[in-house]
């Protein structure tokens, strides 16, 4: 794989003997010859992304339909799998439960800042890779592999947070959608400490049955009279919707976290507050559900 400059025409083709002559002076010390080319195309990388995830209510773009970028940290079909993901639940729970669909709206506002930065991202990592400023060269080629070596290596061998960090990144388990305007109203009610998740965030490392919401009370809860209201409140309203979880998971939480269907904190709670949840929740399924 190699870059080809800017000023050559849209339609140039790269030949062999093109190929064969960067090839030799590149890896003059290692004496490699060029004798047969099965097939070659020139790749174009594009940065882009569309500005509106749902366009007039009734289409949604998702994967490279929605963001192109070069692939540069292999993220692009995780990402379009995510945005797949994300719409999927949501048009199922609009089609079977919900009589508007301001819950799809929430799609764009997610999703949107995610392909975003991506793009803005792999653009910045590919712009570095492929410069052929001498300056940026001379960085890329004989600066950049002692700094990952004496520098970048040591310290991921080093710190477990910094590799839990880089692995989330790329693993796309961290991304979350604490800034989406969706949760202005308030999706907390209570206090909290302040390692415990957000509304907005992934809720780690368990699985649920993944058409419905679910309500997590955790062993630290005091069953008073508030909370049994609560949860009998769930029951009588939202049974088709969500389910309910008492005290058998191996994590400690304040209150109880609602879980979405993807597995996202959609509300949390140490005060029970009835009204207060359905002020929430009504915003995307108003008519009681029995």
């Amino acid at each position: 794989m190699g870059s080809i400059r800017d000023e050559n025409p849209e339609n140039s083709q790269v030949s062999i003997e093109d190929v064969t002559k960067v090839l030799k002076t590149r890896t003059r010390h290692f004496n490699l010859d060029v004798t047969n080319c099965n097939w070659s195309s020139i790749y174009r990388s594009h940065h882009r992304h569309i500005t509106t995830f749902r366009y007039r209510k009734h289409y949604f773009l998702l994967g490279d339909a929605a963001h192109i970028h070069s692939p540069v940290g292999g993220q692009g079909m995780n990402t379009g799998l995510q945005d797949a993901y994300n719409l999927a639940w949501k048009l199922a729970y609009v089609l079977t439960h919900s009589p508007h669909d301001h819950l799809l709206d929430t799609y764009h506002d997610e999703r949107f800042q995610v392909a975003k930065t991506l793009v803005n991202t792999t653009d910045r990592m590919f712009s570095f890779i492929s410069n052929p400023h001498w300056f940026i060269r001379f960085c890329r080629l004989y600066i950049t592999p002692y700094l990952l070596r004496f520098l970048v290596q040591p310290l991921l061998n080093s710190s477990h947070r910094l590799r839990q960090l880089i692995f989330r990144r790329l693993s796309q388990t961290g991304i979350t959608y604490c800034s989406s305007k969706i949760y202005d109203y308030g999706a907390s009610a209570g206090n909290f400490h302040r390692n415990t998740p957000l509304p907005g965030d992934r809720f780690p490392y368990v699985i649920f049955e993944p058409c419905y919401y679910h309500f997590v009370i955790f062993e630290n809860v005091q069953r008073s009279t508030k909370v049994n209201l609560f949860i009998e409140l769930i029951k009588v309203k939202y049974s088709k919707l969500i389910r309910i979880h008492e005290g058998n998971l191996p994590i400690q939480f304040e209150g109880a976290i609602l879980i979405r269907p993807d597995g996202y904190i959609a509300y949390r709670t140490t005060v029970f507050d009835i009204n207060h949840f359905q002020a929430y929740f009504n915003q995307y399924f108003p008519q009681e559900i029995s």
